[in-house]
This record gives C-alpha cells, sequence and structure tokens, in this order.
C-alpha cells in the first residue's frame, strides 16, 4: 500500500523559470492529507497534483501529495516531453475558454522521449491516471489524480463513480490553493513596501 511521505502536502510556486517550494502550514496540509486518503481509501489513488496559474502574471500555485516526483519533472525540464502536458498546452491554446478532460493512456505516446517521460512517471508509482483542466481568461486550473502502474482501471473508477463527489475534492483543493495566492500575494506586496507583519 502506497504510504504518505514526509514532503506530502507541498507547495510549489513558479515565477518563469524560477521555483519556490515550501511545505503547508500544519492546518492546510492536514486538509490535503484527508483529501489524499479519502481518495487514496476508495478509489487506490497514489497521486494527487492541484495546479492553479493565473494567465496574465504566469505566476503558477502547484499543489501536490509527489514532491520529489515533481521536483524532478520541472528541475529536469520532463514537462517539456510530457505527453500529457503536452497535449494540455494544445487544448487550452485552442480557446481562452477551455473544459476538457485528459485520460492519460488514451494520448498517444509518438517519441522516445515522452516514452521516457512516462516510464519516469510510473517508477514514482504514479500512471493510469486522468486530469481535469479548466481555464478562462483570467486563470487555468486543473486537477489530476492517478493510480499504481497495475491499477488499469483507475481512471474509470474515478470518471464513472459520483461527479458531486469530484467536484468537491477539487473546490475543498481549490480553496487552499486559492489562501496560497493571495497569502504570498500579500507577503511579497508587504516586503515590497517594508511592512511588518506582526
Amino acid at each position: 500500500m502506497y504510504t504518505v511521505s514526509e514532503s506530502f502536502g507541498n507547495i510549489i510556486v513558479l515565477e518563469g523559470n524560477i521555483s519556490h517550494y515550501s511545505y503547508f502550514d500544519d492546518l492546510y496540509k492536514t486538509k490535503f492529507m484527508s483529501i489524499f486518503k479519502y481518495l487514496q481509501k476508495k478509489y487506490g489513488c497514489t497521486y494527487l497534483f492541484y495546479l492553479l496559474k493565473n494567465i496574465k502574471t504566469k505566476k503558477t500555485i502547484m499543489i501536490t501529495s509527489s514532491i520529489d516526483w515533481q521536483k524532478m519533472f520541472i528541475e529536469n525540464k520532463l514537462m517539456d516531453h510530457c505527453p500529457i502536458s503536452q497535449f494540455g498546452v494544445k487544448m487550452v491554446a485552442k480557446s481562452t475558454r477551455a473544459d476538457f478532460i485528459s485520460i492519460w493512456n488514451q494520448i498517444p505516446i509518438t517519441t522516445k522521449e515522452q516514452a521516457n517521460v512516462c516510464g519516469v512517471r510510473s517508477e514514482f508509482n504514479i500512471a493510469n491516471g486522468v486530469s481535469f483542466t479548466c481555464q478562462n481568461s483570467s486563470f487555468m486550473e486543473a486537477i489530476s489524480l492517478a493510480g499504481e502502474k497495475k491499477h488499469y482501471d483507475f481512471y474509470k473508477q474515478i470518471l464513472f463513480d459520483d461527479i458531486n463527489m469530484l467536484q468537491h475534492v477539487a473546490h475543498e483543493i481549490e480553496a487552499i490553493a486559492k489562501l496560497k495566492l493571495v497569502t504570498t500575494i500579500k507577503q511579497e506586496y508587504n516586503q515590497k513596501n517594508h511592512i511588518l507583519i506582526n
């Protein structure tokens, strides 16, 4: 059975080519962990990822259950060859408004580099996933869930179960990410204006 690592519940803030890694405070780590544990118990989920991106500023908040995979993905530029990421980029480029579901196993792998990314991802026990993405003129957000390598029907369990449950999970994680985004903006404002927070 998959176990939650000490680095669980990390937040990554991307600004241009700079990545900032930080930990949740206990309250939000507990909330995120409870969501993940629920998904783990109900579906055998081994990976939970949420992304919130400001379209204008490009600032991106990511919340992940696997910081080791996410660091490797970002720092080794695996996203440049990831078929899932490339599919998402193509879909959101078509319109300022986009809502779509990506079933990982149905996205074609056309290069050796793409196959390598998928292989490395599966070494982290992240496979057979599904991603839900929506974008408007201001924000893009996505949530991804994945299961074990041998859990071939994982995405079917997610897609054909109660859609209200998935919406609830997405709203809970979105609230955590938006609070982090607001907190980050306030901290930056206070630092620029030399305001001390007591």
